[in-house]
């Protein structure tokens, strides 16, 4: 493996779920610098889980749909009910869960 090909963009996968009143929903995994920018500085659990989800929503290409401070309107806008689903798939498509931390310690 070059320099070339270690900074190349390598297209990321887009996963579908479908979600109370919204439908169809796309979610990405984010890069190495989204997920740092998560935790830059110190921020509570819900305004973390809020940008993850604003940074994983995309459409069926892949592009992102939002911008960091739409998470907290996403949230304000839609009953939990409707969130959990994407919340859950963003969480596990970024290895952010308990199941998927253990699964990394393992490999």
């Amino acid at each position: 493996m070059d320099r070339a090909a270690l900074l190349s963009k390598p297209t990321r996968p887009v996963v579908t779920i479908e979600c109370p009143d919204l439908g169809t929903v796309y979610l990405r995994e984010l890069s190495g610098g989204e997920m740092a920018r998560l935790y830059t500085g110190e921020r509570p659990a819900e305004e973390i889980t809020q940008l993850l989800v604003a940074a994983s929503l995309c459409d069926a290409e892949g592009v992102r749909l939002l911008k960091p401070e739409d998470g907290l309107a996403l949230y304000e806008a839609h009953p939990s009910r409707v969130l959990a689903p994407i919340v859950d798939e963003a969480l596990r498509i970024n290895r952010m869960t308990k199941a998927a931390v253990e699964d990394a310690k393992k490999a």
